[in-house]
């Protein structure tokens, strides 16, 4: 039977892996409007293969330290809530700059 903890980690890490996938999504679509990317593991014009590589590790990375048979403690679950609110900001405010 599954435990809060192992629930809500599930939960809070399919909201990381789509927070990514918005924040994939939004900072291409700002750089094909001409926005400069600030952060530095990508450099200020990558393509979109670059971002989508980067994002795929970044996903596997929280799934590997999230999925079983470790359970997550409350921090892990904490961090990602954070790790998540982080991203979908960034996605907010990266939309807003590509619609102008």
């Amino acid at each position: 039977m599954n435990s809060i903890p192992e629930i809500s980690t599930m939960v809070l890490l399919i909201a990381f892996v789509l927070a990514n996938i918005a924040d994939a999504l939004t900072t291409i679509a700002g750089l094909r409007r001409g926005a400069i990317e600030r952060n530095p593991l990508l450099g200020k014009k990558p393509t979109a293969a670059k971002i989508w590589a980067i994002k795929a590790v970044v996903i596997a990375i929280g799934a590997i330290a999230a999925l079983p048979p470790r359970p997550a403690g409350a921090s892990e679950i904490a961090l990602f809530g954070i790790c998540t609110a982080a991203l979908l900001a960034i996605s907010w405010r990266n939309h807003k700059m590509a619609r102008g």
